[in-house]
């Protein structure tokens, strides 16, 4: 055959191969995406007037929008787990570092209950190969988020990151996600894809340009953490830090509809299962200094969007104004898909498509309760909340808003509204004694896989210790202060302090002892000599070295070895023995997550 015949055949084998690979219909597909740090109010298909999400509006619309849709948490490592698992108490994610402290020790010593399972492994056991294709630098392989699934992709490792950046950016994402769907088509599919363009670090790119409506050179690559937080935002400020986050919506949703016109060119979208929420929502300095998440269970770090598009099941479009949570988000899948549970496994949540859901006017957080008309949030742990002899509500402490008259939640009401505290401590008590009595039931004294750490708050001492806010009381002259704010916790020495004994409940091993500090201070390990600790000129926390727990207890004395120099002490992180070795560049990617000092 001549050259120019054979690659004319060539050709034509191909342009046959190509409308054949069209041809061939997918697989079942279901596809959870989770945009990390999404707020609800920011879609347009909950606000009509933000031109942010043209693709999801479209898909929304021919779907279900849950118009009251809360998290049960306001960071990750608390929400995610409440998603995969839909259980009101589980163990939290943490990413496998000495330097990201726990909220709860006593987390520590948790697990599963044995009705637990994830929704990734129900999928698996109706036979969809389970996939996790991540942007979040957390949830690597030898997590145990990522190990229930049967494939995992941890692209903060596997691609190349742009400057300034922690993490692979949506087109990045989107160009990994379709090659590897292209490679899958014909497979039975959940895929869990995990994007981060709504998290921190933002800035002020081309999107963000498009929707603003003031000198948008001015501002060319303004990050949102550049602006000063101290003080109310001026009126040009506030549309500058709006443009950056809802920018980060439209840029993120141009990729998504990538992904959508996949499907519509494989002629795939009606009959596959697309569902897409968030892990918590995020504060843009509506209060003065609070830019970022965590913290109390405001609306604004609580509320998350949750769309759900399955027109071959769903036939008419559905805007649902029921309360609905992180946990009911696996049973509504489960139910669209006419799946199952195994026997002798269960949810926390319900089928929002079903009788269940109708009517729910009630959400629950971490210490927290929502209802129509007012919310409360306590500040007391759940030990103290859902004992079993109920609490006393005049010796709680907490926050209690009015969500009619004041739905930014600026006037507290504890102690005018008690029979709202009362009827919030009744409700709370109703929906989640049972699920707290199975988490505390599960209770394992095997030592982590992974590192971790602890924050000062939840040091015992040996002696009571004021907080900032009573540093100028008699209590704060001479000895040791404490912050115990969820973000910034430490303990102090102020002039003359004598030693300090702390104990933290940890369970038996060898370990790796570090310590983020400042300051002169010096540490003994109980049965050790003192050791001076200085904290390394990187930033990076204090090394101690080996030492072994046995008693299931750390006992340590504090002090400090310098008058002129307060020692202050932020965490201590714990590597048991085999875990793996920190990694800088993975440190790095947490510290401008904003996860780690």
């Amino acid at each position: 055959m001549k050259l120019g015949k054979l690659l004319l055949a060539i050709a034509a084998a191909g342009m046959l191969a190509a409308c054949s690979d069209e041809a061939r219909p997918p697989g079942r597909h279901v596809v959870l995406i989770l945009l990390d740090t999404a707020r609800a109010e920011r879609f347009g298909s909950y606000d009509p007037s933000r031109q942010t999400s043209p693709n999801l509006d479209a898909l929304a619309a021919r779907g279900a929008v849950f118009l009251n849709h809360f998290s049960q948490a306001t960071d990750t490592r608390s929400a995610l787990p409440r998603l995969l698992y839909s259980r009101h108490f589980t163990p939290p994610l943490f990413p496998l570092s000495a330097r990201v402290p726990y909220s709860d020790p006593a987390d520590l010593f948790r697990r599963h209950d044995a009705e637990a399972i994830s929704l990734p492994a129900v999928m698996a056991a109706h036979g969809y190969h389970t996939a996790m294709i991540s942007a979040h630098t957390w949830l690597k392989q030898g997590t145990p988020f990522a190990r229930e699934f049967a494939e995992t992709h941890d692209l903060s490792e596997e691609l190349d990151l742009e400057p300034g950046f922690p993490h692979p950016r949506a087109e990045a994402v989107l160009d990994f996600t379709l090659d590897w769907l292209e490679r899958h088509r014909e497979r039975d599919l959940f895929l869990y894809l995990h994007l981060m363009d709504t998290h921190a670090p933002r800035y002020f790119e081309d999107d963000a340009a498009a929707l603003f409506e003031g000198d948008a050179e001015r501002w060319r690559g303004t990050a949102g953490h550049d602006l000063d937080t101290t003080d109310p935002l001026g009126s040009e400020e506030r549309a500058v830090l709006d443009a950056i986050y809802d920018g980060s919506v439209r840029y993120t949703d141009r990729h998504l509809g990538r992904l959508f016109d996949r499907y519509r060119r494989w002629e795939a979208l009606d009959r596959t299962l697309i569902a897409l929420t968030s892990d918590h929502g995020e504060h843009l300095l509506e209060r003065p200094g609070e830019l970022g998440h965590g913290g109390p269970w405001y609306d604004r770090v609580a509320r998350v969007p949750l769309i759900v598009s399955y027109p071959d099941r769903l036939h008419q479009s559905l805007r649902a104004t029921a309360t609905s949570e992180l946990v009911d988000v696996a049973p509504t899948l489960l139910g669209l898909l006419d799946l199952r549970l195994p026997r002798e496994k269960a949810f926390d949540g319900v089928d929002l498509l079903s009788a269940a859901a109708a009517g729910r006017t009630t959400a629950v957080g971490q210490q927290a309760l929502r209802t129509g008309s007012f919310k409360v949030l306590f500040e007391d742990p759940d030990e103290v909340i859902l004992a079993p002899e109920p609490p006393d509500p005049t010796t709680l402490r907490g926050r209690l808003y009015d969500l009619v008259s004041d739905p930014g939640e600026t006037i507290d009401l504890w102690g005018d509204r008690p029979e709202w505290l009362a009827q919030g401590l009744d409700r709370y008590r109703e929906r989640l004694m049972a699920p707290w009595a199975r988490y505390r039931a599960t209770r394992t004294d095997r030592q982590p896989e992974s590192a971790f750490a602890i924050a000062a708050r939840h040091f015992r001492t040996d002696r009571p210790i004021p907080t900032v806010a009573e540093r100028s009381g008699p209590a704060a002259r001479g000895g040791w202060i404490l912050s115990d704010h969820w973000r910034d916790s430490y303990l102090q020495s102020l002039p003359g302090a004598r030693p300090l004994g702390i104990e933290i409940e940890i369970p038996d091993g060898r370990y790796e002892l570090t310590a983020a500090l400042s300051g002169g201070c010096s540490m003994a390990v109980a049965g050790d000599e003192p050791r001076r600790l200085e904290r390394a000129t990187d930033a990076r926390p204090a090394v101690y070295g080996e030492i072994e727990i046995r008693g299931r207890a750390f006992r340590a004395t504090l002090a400090p070895t310098d008058r002129a120099a307060p020692c202050s002490l932020n965490y201590l992180g714990f590597r048991p023995d085999g875990a793996a070795a920190e990694d800088a560049e993975r440190d790095e990617r947490l510290r401008t997550l904003g996860y780690i000092n």
